[in-house]
């Protein structure tokens, strides 16, 4: 299987590099990991050990301006020409430490179940959403998440279509499990502003809910409790 790795960052090279460590070091081997890590152009401290992560974990890098969100870093790094083929998608930010031996047989047997996407299990977070998407989820948009916002509202609108679509929400892997620092989230601003722009969009998931049915062939589950 191609699993394709979108890595998010700013500002954290440690963190980044213990990200990578852990990745490449619980991978099995099995499978062909492309690890694409996304940096911004200003980011000095991470471009300055960019070439020593890249020869130590085999990591392509996409060095670009600086993206207006993370869900725009991350639709980057997965509409890369030169990758176009992967058949799932881990996405990963550099404040997350896997802590799962064979990560890539664990999405692997995901991903053999037919489910449209997964998520990890956080230690310390459940309300985050760290995805493993298939190809076919990805192609019903041709995007990992929308770009306009810049918290958890991405990962919140991805949930939600997955659950207009389907009547449930994104099941949780259990025996696959990251770990992350106590950190606050980054991009907590104008959150009334958020929501409300959230709540006017609903009719824009519905219409994505609605292709990813006719994508997966399965019927939209009554959606007027969830209107």
């Amino acid at each position: 299987m191609r699993i394709l790795c979108p890595i998010a960052t700013r500002g954290r090279p440690l963190r980044l590099a213990g990200v990578l460590h852990s990745l490449t070091t619980l991978a099995s081997g099995r499978h062909q990991i492309e690890y694409r890590v996304r940096v911004d152009d200003d980011d000095t401290q991470t471009l300055d050990i960019l070439p020593d992560l890249e020869r130590e974990y085999g990591i392509s890098s996409l060095v670009k301006e600086r993206p207006i969100t993370l869900g725009q870093a991350w639709n980057e790094c997965a509409d890369s020409r030169d990758w176009k083929t992967w058949e799932a998608c881990v996405v990963i930010a550099d404040k997350h430490l896997c802590i799962t031996k064979n990560l890539d047989t664990g999405v692997e047997e995901v991903m053999s179940k037919d489910v449209p996407c997964a998520r990890w299990t956080l230690l310390r977070d459940e309300l985050e959403t760290l995805l493993i998407l298939s190809r076919k989820w990805y192609d019903v948009n041709k995007r990992i998440f929308p770009e306009w916002f810049p918290c958890w509202f991405s990962e919140r609108w991805v949930v939600e279509v997955h659950t207009l679509t389907f009547g449930v929400g994104i099941p949780r892997v259990t025996n696959m499990v990251m770990d992350e620092p106590p950190v606050k989230t980054q991009g907590l601003r104008d959150l009334e502003f958020w929501f409300d722009f959230f709540a006017r969009t609903r009719n824009m998931r519905i219409m994505e809910a609605r292709k990813a049915s006719a994508a997966f062939g399965r019927p939209m589950p009554d959606i007027q409790p969830l209107v």
